[in-house]
């Protein structure tokens, strides 16, 4: 409604954050530098005001700068800690729905292979699960094989 009846308020608005845009370009190119020497703490401190927060106990501090110090840990090791978090995020909801699915088919277990699409989902997450470790020794055995048909 707004652009229908006050138009030259709607175009104003447009070219106000048209304006805001350049101006903070402007500022924050020379200036973040500064910032993001404390983007770090203050992110740490508002992490533990809101765990705080949330459970009012200091155990969960405690849990929260162990798990800080485990993907520190990782990362140094050179471990993704995309999977480590998606684990994490995702595991209870997975766990969930399997205590789910059993209590449906009564306690059986085929039912998690039973359809095409399960199947094909369990095929594909065991090849991905083989793929890292047999993929360098195919292609460590390809390359002698080359080497004699070259040589």
């Amino acid at each position: 409604m707004l652009f229908t009846e006050r138009p030259e308020v709607a175009g104003g608005l447009i070219a106000s954050l048209y304006i805001g845009n350049i101006v903070l370009l402007a500022l924050n190119l020379p200036l973040a530098g500064v910032f993001a020497r404390l983007l770090v703490p203050a992110i740490a401190i508002l992490a533990f005001v809101g765990v705080y927060q949330l459970h009012s106990d200091l155990t969960a501090i405690y849990l929260m700068l162990i798990i800080g110090v485990f993907g520190y840990l990782l990362r140094k090791l050179g471990f993704s800690l995309a999977p480590v978090i998606l684990g994490y995020v995702l595991g209870g909801l997975m766990e969930q729905n399997l205590r789910r699915a059993l209590s449906i088919s009564g306690g059986d277990v085929d039912i998690l292979w039973q359809s095409g699409i399960s199947l094909g989902l369990w095929i594909a997450a065991a090849a991905l699960l083989v793929l890292p470790w047999l993929l360098p020794k195919l292609l460590a055995g390809a390359s002698p094989r080359e080497d004699v048909e070259n040589g």
